[in-house]
């Protein structure tokens, strides 16, 4: 198991880059929503919040699918754009299928070529990460 963690760590250390800098972090939390879910008039929205009154508080509709996990992603990968790359950052989310696809699934999704549910949004946070 312990090995298992290991060659696991190396994989991501492999996909996202070193950690080369360390700050106090900046907070952020985000969240994605999907009113109507499953039918046709399905809308979807991101949202980063700083802090009371943050200028980089921000919303945003989604593009393409219409679907909660696609608004949760592009939450994260709109508080990594926004977030000073000089800064580390803490991102909450209450999203299980965030944290799963940005660690434990992200090296098996890159090594298939980001051909998966929301893979599109997954390269961008990739690309993200790795120029912090």
């Amino acid at each position: 198991l312990v090995r298992s963690g290991r060659i696991y760590e190396k994989k991501l250390r492999a996909l996202y880059g070193p950690v080369l800098n360390t700050t106090t972090p900046l907070r952020v939390t985000i969240h994605g929503v999907c009113l109507k879910a499953g039918s046709i008039l399905a809308s979807t929205g991101s949202a980063t919040y700083w802090g009371p009154n943050a200028r980089l508080n921000t919303s945003r509709r989604v593009w393409g699918g219409q679907t909660s996990p696609r608004a949760e992603l592009l939450s994260v990968w709109l508080a990594i754009k926004m977030a000073p790359a000089f800064k580390s950052l803490d991102i909450s989310t209450r999203s299980e299928y965030v944290i799963r696809s940005v660690t434990y699934y992200a090296a098996a999704n890159d090594a298939c070529g980001w051909r998966c549910a929301n893979g599109d949004i997954l390269k961008r946070i990739l690309a993200l990460i790795k120029i912090r």
